[in-house]
């Protein structure tokens, strides 16, 4: 009987740590999604208000430009903040005949990416179109930045995997978008040429 209960125990006590270890397993899962499968906007509350934080300390960062004018049929201007020599954001501006760019990264330890925001600036005239030829044609509507429209894509990154792409109307594209692992590269890349134009500028 003694031998009985002595086997029923050593059973039971695997049982029970193979439970465990079940249950583990399951929680770790579930931290794993949370932390990098299928983000809603809640799950970026923390980066948000860290670029937030970031926006409202500009002043207080080393700022380094530089200027371009060979971007295609662009010019453009690249302002890179650092803190401790360590670069925090940047953002790329470009200007067009028709359209503008404003690319902004947000980086961890001068080089993790935060996210990135992709505006298109699309003007209401073309910039050579001004005042003084708007009168001449007889038209009431010239180039001016105030009226632009500006469409914001949003990018948020955990490590290298992208955890939510917004649209510049709210829509969330799905990490099943064929679409998703390309940008998802394309938005990394363009982040470490960032970094790297800027890497001789650090203080």
């Amino acid at each position: 009987m003694g031998q009985l209960l002595v086997g029923f125990s050593t059973f039971a006590g695997e049982k029970a740590e193979q439970l465990m270890q079940a249950i583990k397993q399951w929680l770790w899962g579930v931290l794993v999604i949370m932390m990098m499968g299928g983000c809603s906007e809640d799950d970026i509350s923390g980066t948000v208000k860290r670029i937030n934080e970031i926006k409202s300390q500009l002043p207080k960062y080393q700022k380094s430009t530089l200027y371009f004018d060979n971007i295609g049929d662009k010019t453009g201007v690249l302002d890179g903040y650092f803190e401790d020599g360590k670069l925090v954001t940047a953002c790329l501006t470009t200007h067009g005949v028709t359209k503008g760019e404003e690319l902004e990264f947000f980086f961890e330890n001068g080089k993790k990416l935060l996210a990135s925001y992709q505006t298109e600036v699309i003007y209401n005239k073309p910039t050579y179109y001004t005042q003084a030829k708007a009168i001449e044609a007889g038209d009431s509507v010239w180039h001016d930045p105030a009226k632009s429209v500006r469409l914001r894509t949003e990018y948020y990154y955990y490590g290298d995997r992208m955890v939510l792409w917004k649209t510049p109307d709210g829509k969330t594209i799905p990490d099943s978008d064929k679409l998703y692992e390309r940008k998802t590269k394309k938005v990394l890349a363009d982040a470490d040429k960032i970094v790297q134009m800027l890497s001789k500028e650090a203080f």
